[in-house]
């Protein structure tokens, strides 16, 4: 695979055209940047679209099905000395059935070494201690296309209102039928049951990779929707001037009033016996991730990859404690939360201040 000078993100991650049943080989450079010794191991993994969009990567315990089982590693451990560095080669066997289109993968490294944990202060009643551990990981993003005509085509598949924390939503059902990655962006407006404008919201997407769905969160702005029936009208627009538009009516109670709301007031809740009127209310090329004395930088021949924006409010408290503890081992934080496709949460990793750096999504 040679670096082509016309896509230079092919820099930042493998960037690779194969036909069907071709079987190209080239290689990925690991290099230790921390001072200690160590052993990086490596896997290959599937990518998806993350819950607020942008390529994310599944994790080792889940089993690959698409790009992540056509790579195949020469060495899935690799020994490496403070500032060594070491290249495995790795084959791409493109199966015989494959789409026309893009097809998204990912090679992980993890620094098999745990970190120092590092107490938290003791809280003044004499209470337990907290720990936290660190765990990096790694991808450079392999990136398919397969010769034929490209499809760009997404589907807006319902919406319902959500929300937690304080923070009122309507989540999007998107999906990518087409055959490309496709960076949507939308408009979604809400009437009242007597047709009054309540919300005008647009919002951008990044990358949406075929083959993949998810629900979009759009956050409510200015005064919560109060109980009552609402219309929601959803436009997408993507491509080369292509759309898609949805419209659904929905209703909003006191269990969801309850729920969203639930611990803590709304930045403007609905007014008490009124009728309802308003709404309240995530490349840079892959780093050299430092975990402690270890740190593993993973470079494509071509270059390396994989970016993730998400962030959470809640974890704030955490983030600023984490960070304090960071500094003290020379790191530097990205102070963003990597969350799970299931919402469940992320995690939170150092970054070892270099030239690159690099945010990476995790999903179950």
């Amino acid at each position: 695979v040679d670096y082509n000078p016309g896509a230079p993100q092919g820099q930042s991650y493998f960037i690779i055209d194969a036909w069907p049943g071709e079987t190209i080989e080239t290689e990925v450079k690991v290099s230790n940047s921390g001072d200690k010794d160590g052993v990086a191991q490596l896997y290959a993994v599937d990518a998806t679209t993350g819950q607020t969009s942008g390529v994310v990567y599944h994790q080792e315990h889940v089993d690959p099905e698409h790009v992540g089982t056509w790579v195949t590693l020469d060495d899935t451990e690799v020994p490496l000395a403070a500032g060594d560095e070491h290249r495995v080669t790795f084959t791409l066997a493109v199966p015989e059935d494959a789409r026309p289109g893009h097809h998204v993968g990912g090679i992980v490294v993890v620094p098999l070494v745990l970190a120092e944990s590092t107490p938290v202060a003791a809280s003044e009643d004499g209470g337990s201690r907290v720990e936290i551990h660190f765990e990096t990981r790694m991808a450079v993003a392999v990136q398919v296309t397969v010769p034929g005509a490209k499809v760009a085509e997404m589907q807006i598949t319902g919406l319902e209102p959500g929300g937690s924390d304080g923070y009122q939503t309507l989540d999007i059902g998107l999906q990518n039928t087409g055959n490309t990655m496709l960076k949507p962006r939308g408009e979604v407006t809400v009437r009242d049951d007597a047709g009054i404008i309540v919300q005008d919201i647009a919002f951008q997407l990044d990358t949406f990779l075929p083959d993949t769905a998810i629900d979009y969160a759009v956050y409510m702005e200015g005064e919560a929707l109060g109980v009552g029936s609402y219309q929601a009208s959803v436009t997408l627009y993507y491509g080369d001037g292509q759309g898609a538009s949805y419209t659904q009516t929905f209703s909003i109670d006191e269990e969801h009033i309850e729920t969203v709301f639930e611990g803590r007031e709304p930045l403007a809740p609905p007014a008490t016996g009124s009728a309802p009127t308003g709404l309240i209310s995530g490349s840079v090329p892959m780093s050299i991730l430092a975990l402690i004395g270890l740190g593993v930088v993973l470079l494509g021949t071509l270059g390396v990859v994989g970016r993730r924006r998400f962030t959470r409010r809640n974890v704030a408290a955490v983030a600023r404690t984490v960070q304090s503890t960071a500094r003290t081992h020379d790191a530097r934080f990205v102070g963003r939360w990597h969350g799970q496709r299931d919402g469940r949460g992320g995690h939170v990793v150092p970054l070892k201040a270099h030239a690159f750096a690099c945010r990476v999504g995790c999903v179950e």
